[in-house]
């Protein structure tokens, strides 16, 4: 067989060459394609993401909002009579307010409604959307900085313990302010206050049963009760109100402290911590505004507001919880959970 001679090896190696450059032109053109599709899907399913979280954290935002008005509302009115027990009792005999929308009863009524509220939308946050990364920059970094020194905690051998399903810390850390009762301890053995009225008995599961019962859903959306629908349901169902009555417990004769005072003095003189841990609440409430808004370019009240005017220990029990303080507690201390 005749060999090639050199120019006709050149012919054909310059054509193969063609032939394989037209080959992994149409290859890479179609790698592209596929890496520009799959870069659309994930932007467009992040956005997809992000709109559906809005849907429910808008709602947890304004609920927020109410509430922390509602606890200033209630802490500056200590010395009125509005959160009687009488008139709860009234209305679950379809008397005073039940009956006459005019008469006393509806700020016990719709106190316990935004605080319900609230956990409806919390909950609705579980069913609803990815929870395990946070809302803000600001939990993002916090997440960030918590996986590290869980790192540190491993290589020095100590005791680091990591959520199989990390939820929202600031949401969390308003939830468990209701049930964490070692909250003032320290405050209380500085004041030397005997045994002072507490409420922090609206455990976990309680909380879950709430924010369920408060929920509705309509179609592919949840909502929370309207205020009619949940008074006539606490009216007329007293297997509805069982649920209620660890909440009940912040209000419940919350009224006719001394006037005119401070507050840690109004609590002091009343033997009654439950203004100091609505305090609380109020704080970590705004913390959470805080955070939720930092993306929506919504300006919430400051948390350093609350604390103006308190003594240096109360301020630093306040400020000073951490969402690991509370998992430990939970883990650690054998208490009703």
């Amino acid at each position: 067989m005749r060999e090639l001679d050199y120019d006709t090896m050149v012919q054909i190696y310059a054509g193969s060459a063609v032939v394989i450059a037209a080959v992994l032109t149409v290859l890479l053109g179609f790698y592209f394609q596929i890496k520009i599709k799959q870069f659309e899907l994930r932007t467009q399913a992040r956005k997809d993401r992000a709109a559906q979280r809005l849907t429910f954290f808008i709602p947890l935002l304004r609920f927020s909002y109410e509430l922390d008005g509602r606890i200033g509302r209630i802490l500056d009115v200590l010395d009125t009579d509005w959160l009687r027990s009488t008139y709860l009792e009234k209305i679950r005999k379809n008397e005073g307010f039940a009956k006459n929308p005019l008469e006393t009863g509806y700020f016990i009524m719709s106190s316990i409604y935004v605080f319900a509220c609230f956990f409806g939308w919390t909950e609705a946050i579980k069913k609803g959307v990815d929870a395990t990364e946070p809302f803000s920059e600001g939990g993002r970094v916090r997440r960030r900085l918590s996986n590290i020194v869980r790192y540190v905690c491993q290589l020095l051998g100590l005791s680091a313990r990591r959520n199989v399903f990390f939820f929202d810390a600031d949401i969390s850390v308003v939830r468990r302010l209701f049930q964490y009762q070692e909250l003032f301890k320290t405050y209380i053995t500085s004041k030397k206050l005997s045994n002072p009225r507490d409420a922090y008995k609206l455990h976990r599961h309680l909380q879950h049963s709430i924010g369920e019962m408060m929920l509705q859903r309509d179609g592919e959306v949840f909502r929370c009760k309207t205020f009619r629908e949940f008074s006539d349901a606490y009216r007329d169902s007293e297997n509805f109100r069982y649920w209620f009555v660890p909440l009940e417990e912040l209000f419940i004769d919350l009224s006719d402290f001394e006037g005119g005072k401070e507050i840690e003095t109004q609590a002091e003189m009343k033997n009654d911590i439950r203004p100091l841990r609505l305090l609380a609440i109020r704080y970590w409430c705004r913390v959470l505004m805080k955070n939720l808004s930092t993306d929506l370019g919504i300006e919430t009240p400051p948390p350093g507001d609350v604390l103006e005017g308190l003594s240096d220990t109360l301020k630093s029990t306040i400020a000073s919880v951490r969402i690991e303080h509370l998992e430990l507690y939970l883990a650690g201390i054998p208490l009703e959970r």
